[in-house]
């Protein structure tokens, strides 16, 4: 049933999430993503949030998908009616393969293709295009598209609806007085020259480092906002030139950075070293942008005097020891932490404790303790009244020792138990070399790189199938009525899938864990193996950095990418069938 459910929604917001879904997969592409929202758009808009987002996710999926080279844009507009009253206009332009006017007229029929050549090279739209225009009739719009073979499409509709006005930024707040862009896409320097005409910031734009070096040895510039990607010269180059060849100090000149989010873990080192004071991935939002700009004279954090338990770098051949304490009563768990922490951090030390009691006693006979592990159940003592009384230990610490829950079960209650007892996370026995990694990664900044799991887990996941059609038709008996209706339910993954990356920015870390577990359950039972494979890699990496966790999810999204237009395709040969 395709109902609707109008509720008040915030339409910036809503907006960026779409384009959070596909911005990593257009950057694997080599595209550009935009998103162009009118400054004075209203900020409260009464529509349905999940229809709405399903629509766009659907256009702009498609958009990357038809698209080699270029870019697309998710562009909204809206005309004032009345007071409380606007039409808005989603409109979502690629530059990629286009379609004539032939191929137009079956777009919007379910389970046709425009051109089965155009389907066997770039996979087909499916159901999408034809549920996504009943939605919008839903609203009351009508989805068009303009088009042209080799230029590239525009699909768009129209909806009237209640809306607020917008809250003005305080441009009051801003320290700056003048912006120079340098970005070789005319349509993202326009999208930026708007936001900073409405701000009231003077504006000047280039499109290549040179010409931007020349403006800024001749014109007075208060901040330099560059892309990395750019031909001749990239950003980080020109950044380079700017700092070493005219001396522009950091304090003198701030800089921000755009780029993908594909190419975070390259440009982030290279940006400390060329004092870039912040990076923003594209597309650009511009209220993230606002709060950066407001915030561009503000000091970094300094270095601690003092080093503490959580600010000291360890590689294996750091002279300095780590102290862990293991509390642990079951010699089996004890052996394993041990082997696996010998591995990691060589020359650690390790004091044993097999109760409570003698982890008290442990830990106030020694000096400094990095990090402690402890069993939740443990006889004469348990985990959770010994971590009290550590804590009573630190009340007047600035400093707290972390403490790792070590648990047999994986209930919300124990868990719950664990953080008002004082605990800082937990590990679920048995326990996995990776997690431990994490909390290492996390609570002695022993770093790990996020591309070290990307790379470890592609070569894993190499020869796994993306869906086993076979395994699960066996399953059900060949069940053709069942297997459709299993498929069909699958789509609705999509939703959950997007929810998780909503937890992960919002840094709510247990709903995100509990949505892991229901998708990865689902994944199983439809043998998605190679999802279900990702999803486990999350599950179990639940405490590693959140760079870690976003590029593990953004290989999530491509997976559904993939698991969603096959399963469009079945869906669409066995109803050609019928």
């Amino acid at each position: 049933k395709l109902d609707l459910e109008i509720i008040e929604t915030d339409i910036t917001e809503l907006l960026e999430h779409s384009m959070d879904i596909i911005k990593y997969h257009a950057g694997q592409k080599g595209l550009e993503v935009l998103l162009n929202i009118p400054p004075k758009i209203p900020s409260i808009a009464h529509v349905d949030p999940i229809r709405l987002k399903q629509i766009l996710i659907n256009l702009l999926t498609n958009g990357v998908k038809f698209t080699e080279e270029g870019e697309v844009e998710l562009k909204v507009s809206f005309t004032p009616i009345e007071e409380n009253r606007s039409m808005i206009r989603f409109a979502v332009k690629d530059t990629g393969i286009g379609i004539s006017k032939e191929q137009q007229g079956k777009l919007f029929k379910a389970f046709s293709q425009a051109d089965s050549s155009t389907t066997r090279k770039f996979g087909g739209t499916g159901l999408g295009l034809s549920i996504s225009n009943l939605l919008v009739e839903k609203m009351g719009g009508k989805l068009e598209l303009m088009s042209e073979p080799g230029v590239g499409s525009e699909f768009y509709f129209s909806v009237e609806t209640t809306t607020s006005r917008p809250t003005e930024a305080k441009v009051s707040q801003l320290s700056i007085k003048h912006v120079l862009v340098i970005d070789d896409n005319e349509k993202n320097r326009m999208i930026l020259e708007h936001n900073f005409r409405h701000w009231n910031l003077t504006y000047t734009g280039c499109d290549n480092g040179y010409e931007g070096i020349k403006i800024i040895e001749n014109t007075s510039i208060d901040l330099l906002i560059i892309d990395y990607h750019m031909p001749l010269m990239d950003g980080l180059e020109t950044i380079r030139i700017i700092r070493e060849k005219l001396r522009i100090s950091a304090e003198k000149l701030p800089i921000i950075l755009l780029h993908s989010s594909i190419d975070d873990h390259i440009v982030r080192k290279k940006c400390k070293e060329l004092q870039v004071k912040f990076n923003l991935i594209k597309p650009v939002k511009a209220r993230e942008l606002f709060q950066y700009i407001k915030n561009i004279h503000l000091p970094s954090l300094p270095s601690p005097v003092h080093p503490s338990p959580l600010s000291v770098h360890l590689t294996e051949g750091s002279k300095i020891n780590k102290v862990i304490l293991i509390a642990e009563d079951v010699p089996m768990n004890m052996m394993l932490i041990k082997t696996y922490l010998a591995k990691m951090i060589p020359n650690s030390k390790i004091i044993e404790a097999t109760n409570g009691k003698l982890a008290l006693k442990a830990f106030t006979s020694t000096e400094k303790i990095d990090l402690i592990f402890m069993d939740v159940q443990m006889p004469e003592m348990d985990g959770i009244a010994t971590t009290k009384m550590i804590r009573e230990l630190e009340e007047n610490k600035e400093v707290k020792t972390p403490i790792i829950a070590l648990t047999a079960g994986a209930l919300i209650e124990e868990r719950e138990k664990c953080i008002q007892s004082g605990m800082d996370d937990f590990l679920s026995k048995p326990i996995k070399k990776e997690a431990l990694e994490a909390v290492l990664g996390k609570y002695l900044e022993k770093k790990l790189s996020s591309d070290d799991y990307l790379n470890k887990s592609m070569e894993e996941f190499k020869g796994v199938l993306i869906f086993d059609k076979k395994s699960l038709l066996t399953s059900i008996n060949e069940d053709l009525k069942t297997y459709v209706q299993m498929l069909d339910c699958s789509l609705q993954l999509e939703e959950q899938i997007t929810s998780l990356g909503r937890d992960l920015n919002s840094g709510n870390m247990e709903e995100f864990q509990q949505n892991v577990s229901q998708v990865l359950e689902a994944s199983k039972a439809m043998n998605f193996h190679r999802l279900s494979k990702w999803l486990d890699k999350i599950a179990v990496l639940h405490l590693a950095p959140l760079e870690v966790l976003l590029v593990l999810y953004n290989q999530v999204l491509l997976e559904w990418q993939e698991i969603k237009t096959s399963v469009q395709d079945e869906l669409n040969n066995l109803t050609s069938f019928q």
